[in-house]
């Protein structure tokens, strides 16, 4: 089974360290499964992820898509976030 996993930043905050340990996990728990991981810009979790023998790669996302995280979108209008669905859409 293949399991992709995508991340919008490559950098190590508090969700990408929590998505590193699922990772280690899964590689221990199931050898078998092949897991990929790709970072929206280059950066140690990209590293990291490799190290644990993830197929790690680095898509390029629009900066505005990148700049999203777990608080990227926190005080933002609703009508802010509707544009950028119907953009990335």
């Amino acid at each position: 089974m293949r399991i992709l996993f995508l991340n919008p930043v490559g950098v190590l905050g508090g969700a990408e360290r929590a998505l590193l340990d699922l990772l280690a996990c899964l590689r221990r728990s199931e050898p078998a499964l092949s897991l990929h991981l790709l970072a929206g810009t280059e950066g140690p979790l990209l590293e990291e992820a490799r190290a644990l023998g993830v197929d790690a790669r680095l898509l390029a996302l629009p900066e505005r898509l990148s700049a999203l995280g777990d608080s990227g979108l926190r005080g933002q209008e609703a009508r802010a976030l509707w544009g950028l669905a119907r953009e990335l859409a």
